[in-house]
């Protein structure tokens, strides 16, 4: 054998140690990110959800109480199910995203004439088609059923794995669906811990985590008791709110309605102002057809359990109509053709339009492209 074959070939050991040290390198690197993200974690999603869930439904509870409001506080998701568990009281209850998280149905008496009262507000940021499964099945799971659901229909609704945020709850998202009788959808399945795993040395939520390690009045673990999530002060709640200017802080009211802080409402209307006025954008079909066949299954579901089911569907503002966003316009078209079809297949009744033009709305009535402001949904005509 030549000599000079055998001196070229590469030494295993030397390749073995090479990726040993890699890997060595690499893990001391990612722990430490990991173990911040883990302990300060700016979503709360791993150790501030571990101390925040375990009085979540406390929080709920001192919440639906309350004269007016708390503090918001936690996953806005894991507190929503926990007013959905408790929401026998309640007659209406409202689904959907951002958009109509503001519309409450104790201070907008156009809500509360033409729906069963009381009404409950479970609306959440995102909000996606299984939400909707979730929250129909934690509430029907209740004691008592409410008479009426008021679903948001957002031009997003209509379509599978458009966020992750439902995974919180996946388990009942899965109960939905056996409920149903469905054994198979198009939906992909997602696996909540691989994504905590790789969120955990995600660098964007590193860069989080810094700045909340960063801030002096950050305290890893809250007390036991909830006198750290102040009660919005009763006068305010007498005199009505300033919802088009907001609060002090993030308010949730007892009816589940969010009232954005003062903060909040100057960054949308900034933004607003910078002419960041495009739809989100969400690419690829308009609709999942199984996702529709899914959700019509739901309706029907609920709808022979004697609970009345609505649309709504808000508009959007009306600089999204204009010539630069026309790929917007018409998935708005279409989606909202296909929801007004399942409707009257299904016999519900629709609320509005996406198209501010047609409500008569002008920009100023939004904060930003996509949410309405309060004064908007309390002069929104539900008797078409």
């Amino acid at each position: 054998m030549n000599k000079k074959n055998i001196a070229a070939r590469p030494d295993p050991w030397i390749d073995l140690k090479y990726s040993l040290t890699f890997c060595a390198c690499a893990l001391l690197i990612l722990l430490p990110v990991a173990l911040i993200n883990f302990i300060y974690d700016p979503g709360e999603i791993y150790f501030q959800r571990m101390v925040k869930d375990k009085y979540a439904d406390d929080y709920a509870k001192m919440l639906l109480s309350s004269d007016v409001g708390v503090k918001e506080s936690t996953n806005e998701r894991i507190v929503k199910a926990h007013m959905a568990q408790h929401a026998s009281p309640y007659k209406t209850v409202i689904f959907g995203s951002s958009r109509i998280m503001q519309l409450s149905p104790l201070h907008m008496p156009n809500f509360q004439n033409y729906f069963p009262a009381p009404a409950l507000n479970l609306g959440a940021s995102a909000w996606t088609i299984e939400d909707t499964l979730i929250f129909t099945h934690i509430l029907l799971h209740n004691d008592t059923i409410p008479q009426a659901i008021v679903i948001s229909v957002d031009p997003w609704t209509l379509r599978w794995n458009l966020s992750p945020s439902y995974l919180i709850l996946e388990d009942h998202f899965k109960g939905m669906l056996d409920e149903l009788g469905i054994k198979k959808t198009t939906q992909k399945p997602e696996h909540y811990l691989i994504k905590l795993l790789t969120n955990s040395i995600s660098y964007n939520y590193f860069v989080q985590s810094l700045k909340r390690l960063s801030d002096p009045s950050f305290n890893i673990i809250p007390k036991n008791d909830f006198k750290d999530w102040p009660q919005a002060n009763a006068a305010d709640f007498v005199n009505g709110f300033d919802f088009d200017q907001g609060y002090d802080y993030q308010l949730t009211l007892k009816d589940g309605a969010r009232l954005f802080s003062k903060e909040n409402v100057w960054e949308m209307i900034y933004d607003y102002n910078q002419g960041h006025v495009g739809y989100i954008g969400q690419q690829g079909a308009y609709w999942d057809d199984n996702a529709v066949d899914v959700f019509e299954k739901l309706i029907n579901y609920v709808q022979k359990k004697g609970i009345k089911v609505y649309f709504v569907l808000l508009p959007f503002s009306p600089l999204v109509y204009d010539g630069q966003h026309t790929a917007d316009q018409d998935r708005f078209l279409a989606v909202e053709q296909k929801i007004r079809e399942i409707a009257s297949r299904n016999n519900i009744k629709v609320f509005g339009t996406y198209d501010a033009q047609k409500s008569h709305m002008q920009a100023t009535n939004f904060f930003d492209f996509q949410h309405p402001r309060p004064s908007t949904l309390r002069n929104f005509d539900f008797s078409h």
